[in-house]
């Protein structure tokens, strides 16, 4: 255990260090995370890569971007110098197997390049799949920040695997340093692409410079078992902060609601569809204001809002009823809810990170308490089974 402490005094004292060295350098400072931003799918990534992508782009620099990430991910017989960009490309209405919005889109005038872009969301129903069939010529690819490969869901269950795995870790840094390469003597352009690349970094778990990395390297060296140890419990530790946050969430609620609600907190939240949910006792059993994990709360989506088996309710009066008195943001629904939307909160870095600091974590549980505060005050007496 005094090696476990010893290391850990050790790591921390670097890190310290450091920080210390990026205040001086200015090195902490980025606009993206100053305008929050740095999880933001369409109006950040989609847009940035695809605005570098585009010949005719702001940046001025023709076709040069678009040429090194052809190269980059190995497309074939693409002409560059006339191809043109598309963010949120609607391909007309979404069906099961047709339609919806492409994230990024880039047409030669002869082949199509589709990019479907994920930092933290989870996939949609056959969402591939109907893309794939936009185009079965072109060449899908799947953007995560690891390279995960996509779920059955959104692939359709399909024997052949029609589109390619990329990643923001490998695949996108390693064009971001390429195109770095080719904006020396354009210092505004070569800035920003620094800023938008120190994001990817930290989103992908790569922010430790080289002599910070290799003073951490040769520490876990010295006390390998050590560190091992420390490392296979990160998770453990990760999912007891999220357990703690939703068991104060309950009670503050149990504190602020009325008599006449059940609040239920899920013990273990490593398993899937647990969370934390409420129900008043004058509403029909099926019906709850849920947070859940999708499948799981920690490092994926989570969905938030009434839950209700299409089998034992009337789905479509019990939303027109929540729509009565202003819930019109809940604009999801599926046969188990009746309207909900996505949370990423658990499923980014900066947001569990935030879990082990007093002022922020206190924030994020004030958040969710008010969230389910809302949505009770408004619906404990429209929602009553009659």
């Amino acid at each position: 255990m005094e090696k476990i402490k010893n290391l850990l005094q050790k790591v921390s004292d670097i890190s310290t260090k450091y920080e210390e060295i990026a205040k001086i350098t200015g090195e902490n400072f980025n606009i993206f995370k100053v305008m929050n931003v740095l999880s933001d799918e369409v109006k950040l990534h989609s847009a940035f890569i695809a605005e570098l992508l585009n010949p005719k782009g702001t940046h001025g620099q023709g076709d040069v971007f678009l040429k090194l990430f052809v190269e980059q991910l190995g497309v074939e017989d693409f002409d560059t110098k006339n191809a043109t960009t598309k963010v949120e490309k609607n391909i007309g209405e979404k069906t099961e197997t047709e339609g919806g919005r492409i994230d990024i889109v880039i047409n030669s005038g002869r082949k199509n390049i589709f990019i479907e872009n994920k930092i933290y969301a989870g996939d949609q129903p056959q969402q591939l799949l109907r893309y794939h069939n936009a185009d079965k010529k072109a060449d899908l690819f799947y953007l995560t920040l690891y390279g995960r490969d996509a779920s059955e869901e959104s692939t359709g269950k399909s024997e052949d695997k029609y589109y390619i795995s990329i990643s923001y870790s490998t695949d996108i840094l390693n064009w971001l340093k390429k195109c770095k390469k080719e904006t020396v003597n354009f210092p505004v352009l070569r800035e920003t692409i620094t800023q938008y690349n120190n994001i990817i970094k930290y989103l992908t778990g790569q922010t430790m410079n080289e002599k910070m990395k290799n003073e951490i390297k040769d520490l876990i060296n010295d006390n390998y078992k050590a560190a091992k140890l420390v490392s296979e419990n990160i998770y453990s530790v990760e999912i007891s902060k999220l357990s703690d946050l939703l068991k104060d969430v309950s009670k503050e609620l149990k504190e602020k609601l009325s008599d006449g609600w059940f609040i239920t907190t899920d013990d273990d939240l490593s398993v899937k569809w647990r969370g934390l949910s409420i129900r008043h006792n004058a509403w029909n059993k099926n019906i709850y204001i849920k947070y859940q994990g999708q499948p799981n709360i920690y490092n994926n989506s989570s969905a938030f809002g009434f839950s209700g088996d299409k089998k034992f309710i009337d789905q479509e009066k019990c939303r027109q009823l929540i729509e009565r008195v202003g819930i019109n943001y809940l604009k999801k629904k599926s046969d188990a809810w009746f309207a909900f939307k996505y949370e990423n909160e658990f499923n980014k870095k900066e947001t569990i990170e935030k879990l082990f600091d007093d002022k922020t974590r206190l924030e994020i549980k004030n958040k969710i308490v008010e969230k389910f505060i809302d949505l009770a005050n408004k619906t404990k007496d429209i929602l009553v089974e009659k």
